[in-house]
This record gives structure tokens, sequence and C-alpha cells, in this order.
């Protein structure tokens, strides 16, 4: 299995040139050389030497990272910080155990059944003790989270539970494999159907494999570096063994996992290995990037009288079109009604980096603020994300703030745009 000291060209190749400066979200808060891509490199250096030894500290820092990947895009030698930070976490792991909440949590993901038994147990938890405000929740008394701050609301039922494996359609014009990821399946099962009735408006059949898991980036983000990469190399042998044209998915974080991480950390799988994890990668899609830019899609379009900006996702550049800038665009200007208003920095992290904006809250606060002000200038009525982290965090900030924007997958807009357009077609017909 790949460790850290498989890293060690990669270290090296930092400059020390600090190109990174300009493009750290958590460096532009704390302003600490140790945070910054350049600096966790040195401390990655110093305990592949011997020079420093494992310690709480180092591991706060290594930890202070986002894995956002915004370093990689500004820098000269292509280092991939947040690859070198998954190992790191992974070698810390060794010498200081990963917390057992950590342990029960990443066991469940691991299991199917025991997910979604886990998943079952939180929703009777938040109907308890939680209240609703739309697909999220607040504590009903403020003592652990606060009364401002909104969560995810767990779904009753998985969305495998909500539908067959196969979602056929008349005289399909194309096979799609659809991985719906965590957040889709046991949160906002709604993302799930509208991806569902977009494809299949558009004469697309959609297998929807329900052996498939967690893609394991959580699991590796938190130094679990074997549990992780048995999800990932599963996931890689069920897609890759189905009999569909394209792969999409909702999540671009589940995309960058399923495409990016198999060449470096599964590099020893075998060459069989490789040449599924090839073809996986040529095949997949954001979803709205694959119906912009592969599949096209149908222009019957209802008016919806909108005002939408755009938060394009940390992880994007495993796209194989343009990192997921153009497709949602697309899609917008389509659609009578919809005016896209851009935000100065639209490509600026939020903060929410998934689990991160739960361990480090504070600190992702600080960095969204700077988001909330960029969505604020907009005057936009709906900010939209194909990224449910950065949906998630962005509500919240929204909320705390006292604004009137809502966030959404640029892929609801366009089902709100045909469930409109359905009235004018029935009109038609009659």
């Amino acid at each position: 299995m790949v460790e850290l000291r498989d890293f060690y060209d990669e270290i090296y190749n930092c400059l020390q040139c600090g190109f990174c400066l300009a493009k750290c979200p958590v460096h532009r808060e704390e302003r600490v050389e140790p945070v910054l891509a350049r600096g966790q490199m040195n401390l990655a250096r110093a305990l592949l030497d011997g020079e420093l030894k494992p310690s709480r500290k180092m591991e706060e820092l290594f930890y202070m990272c986002q894995l956002c990947t915004q370093c990689t895009e500004g820098c000269p030698s292509n280092v991939h910080t947040a690859n070198v930070m998954i190992a790191a976490r992974a070698e810390l792991a060794k010498h200081r155990p990963i917390p057992f909440v950590k342990k029960l949590i990443f066991n469940a993901m691991k299991n199917p059944g025991k997910m979604s038994t886990l998943v079952k147990l939180g929703a009777l938890g938040q109907s308890l003790f939680f209240k609703k405000k739309e697909n999220m929740c607040h504590e009903r008394i403020p003592v652990l989270f606060g009364s401002d701050r909104l969560l995810p609301r767990l779904s009753g039922r998985s969305l495998f539970d909500q539908l067959p494996e196969v979602v056929k359609v008349r005289d399909a014009r194309m096979r799609v494999a659809y991985f719906t990821g965590c957040f889709t399946t046991y949160v906002d099962n709604e993302v799930g159907h509208a991806v569902l009735r977009t494809l299949t408006r558009n004469g697309i059949e959609v297998v929807v494999p329900k052996k498939q898991q967690c893609c394991g980036i959580p699991i590796l983000a938190h130094g679990d570096l074997q549990g992780g990469l048995s999800l990932l190399r599963r996931n890689i042998e069920l897609l890759a063994g189905l009999d569909v044209d394209y792969i999409v998915v909702d999540c671009t974080s589940c995309g960058s996992t399923l495409t990016e991480l198999p060449e470096v950390f599964l590099k020893d799988a075998g060459e069989e290995f490789a040449a599924k994890a090839e073809k996986v990668k040529g095949k997949l899609y954001e979803v709205t990037e694959f119906l912009a830019e592969v599949a096209g899609f149908d222009k019957e379009l209802g008016e919806l009288g909108l005002k939408v900006t755009y938060h394009v996702p940390c992880h994007r550049n495993w796209s194989q079109v343009d990192g997921i800038r153009s497709g949602p665009r697309k899609l917008m200007e389509a659609i009578p009604g919809v005016t896209l208003v851009e935000m100065k920095e639209p490509e600026w992290c939020c903060g929410a980096a998934g689990s991160h904006m739960l361990t480090h809250y504070e600190l992702a606060s600080r960095i969204r603020d700077r988001k909330l002000v960029d969505i604020a200038s907009t005057g936009a009525d709906l900010v939209m994300s194909p990224c449910p982290g950065c949906r998630m965090h962005i509500k919240d900030g929204l909320n705390q703030k006292k604004m009137h924007q809502d966030t959404i997958h640029p892929i609801q807009i366009l089902d709100k745009a045909y469930e409109a357009a359905a009235p004018r077609e029935m009109k038609k017909a009659n």
C-alpha cells in the first residue's frame, strides 16, 4: 500500500516559491506559514527525514489543510498537496490512533447495511432533538451546535430503497450508471430524483447500482488509508463491470475521488485494475456537464423567473471538459427567465471542504464570510453548486447572516424548468 515515503519526490518538488500564498483559503485567514502548502511540505519532509516526531501539534497542522486543491492550481511544479496530506495523516495514524467515534462511523461507512441503520437512527434522533428547516435542521435546544447553525437533515429512507436498480425509458438513446454518493443517498434524496427525472426526460436509461458504497474520501481524509482505499477499489470494480455508455455523478468530490485517486493510491493494484480505473475515468462526468457537453438536452423548457449565481466547487479539475465551469452555465443560459449573475470570485473556496467544516467550523465560517459577501453583491435568488458540502455550508452561512438566498444543485433548476414546461406541452396537445 502507498505510504508517505512514496511521495518523497513530490514533496521535494516544492520550489518554496510561495505561489500558493494567493491560493490557500486557510492561510488567507490564519496568516501562519505551517498551514500553507509550502509549510505543509516542509512538515511532511521533516517527518519523513526524522527531524520531527509525530505529535499532537503536527496532527493539528496537517488537519488544517482542507484538501481543496486550490494550491495545486497555482503551483508551477504541480505539487499535489492534498495527496501528500492524505498520506501524511495516514502516517500519523500509525502513531496517533484515529478517535473511537470516527472509527465507529468509518466502520459503518464500509458496510452498506450498517450505514443505512446508522443513518436511520440518526434521522430518528434528529426528529426528537432537532427542528426541520427546509432540507436541513437545527437544534431545538442549543446544546452542541447552537440554534442558528443548520445541519444536514438525514433522510429516513435511503435513495436505494426508493428506486429500482434500472430506470428504463422507451427507445433509450444511451445508458448511464449513476453514482449517487453518500449525501444524495442518505441526506438530500431530492437531488437524486431530479437527476433521474432529467436524464430519463432526455431519453437516457439509468442504472443505479445498489452495491455502490461511499467513494472513500471522507475516510481517506481522516487517516484510514486502508479502509478508504478498499471502498474506492470496490467502487471501481463495480462501475467498470457495468454495461453502460457513461457514468454520472452529482457530487464533484465523488468524481474527483473516483477519477484521480486510483492512479495515485492504488498504483500497485496491478495492470488489470489499472485498466478498469482508466475505463471508469474515461466514462465519468458530472451530470450537468454530461448533459450540456456530451449527451445534449431537450430545450423545451418552461420559464422560471430566477436570478442565479454559480459557486464553482474546488474539486473540479478532474473534469474531462473544463473543470465543470461551462456545463452548469450552459444549462442556465438555455432556461427562459433564468438570469445568471456572476460573482467576482466564483471559484474561491467557500470553506466547506467536506467534514472539515464540522471539525474546524470557526475557521470554515471565516473562509465562508468572503463568499457570502460575494453572493450578496450579485443580488441572486439562488446559489447553485454541484457540491453538496458547499451547498450545505453556504446555506448555513446564508441563514446565520439572515440573507434571503437559498442553495441548489444546478440539475434541480433544469428539473424545475422541465416541470414548468409540462403544462405548456399539455396545452399544446389539447
